[in-house]
């Protein structure tokens, strides 16, 4: 059983989409019997983090939010680690981080600094959504290719893979996905959902260790 710390916030459209698609990761990694902080809402500030990377000292901490080159963020946009500042707080933990930009030097940061895998995005993490389905985005057809392609990172390291297994689970499923609208552009929401996919499939990266295992 290892310890695995997921931040979920939710305070507009974005952080809540992030929160409600890791529901399914945190049920199953309960399910197959290792101990899960989740933190939400407005839990999700840097004391209560850091509290946690340091008390706790998960193997696996999922980010879910905002961030930048420098930065990822709580709920209302709170900075919960900042580099140079904070970045031993990651060390010897597998990082996946879905948010915006953060693989493009924090993340880089992180593993010269001692963090053993740093998964994430070097620009911007991007998604539609359907307007009609805000309140339930678990319905919304649009927005969930994109977040399926993307939670096969952690659903994979869970499930007992390496980091560079996770990885290539995630960019086939995002070329699934790509396959699937250019073979029906006909749909509402394809030419829209490509730039997404394509876009977010190239932006994703891997830093340290790819053999890393959960």
């Amino acid at each position: 059983m290892k310890d695995i710390l997921v931040t979920l916030p939710e305070y507009d459209d974005t952080t809540f989409y992030c929160s409600r698609f890791s529901e399914d990761i945190v049920k199953f990694a309960r399910d197959v019997g290792h101990n899960v902080f989740d933190i939400r809402k407005e839990r999700v500030n840097r004391k209560t983090i850091v509290a946690i990377l340091q008390e706790k000292n998960p193997r696996l901490v999922l980010f879910n939010g905002h961030g930048s080159d420098e930065t990822l963020t709580g709920h209302n946009d709170e900075i919960l680690i900042k580099t140079p500042d904070d970045i031993s707080l990651l060390k010897s933990k597998i990082v996946h981080s879905l948010s915006c930009s953060s693989a493009k030097k924090l993340g880089k940061d992180a593993v010269e600094k001692g963090a053993t895998t740093y998964i994430g995005y070097e620009n911007d993490f991007i998604f539609f959504f359907d307007k009609n389905k805000t309140a339930r985005p678990l319905e919304d057809k649009i927005a969930t290719p994109i977040f399926e392609a993307a939670n096969q990172i952690p659903l994979a390291i869970i499930k007992g893979n390496n980091a560079s297994e996770a990885f290539v689970r995630s960019q086939k499923t995002y070329e699934k996905w790509i396959n699937h609208y250019r073979l029906h552009g006909e749909l509402l929401e394809a030419p829209q959902n490509l730039i997404a996919l394509m876009w977010n499939k190239e932006s994703q990266v891997v830093h340290g260790d790819k053999t890393a295992i959960l």
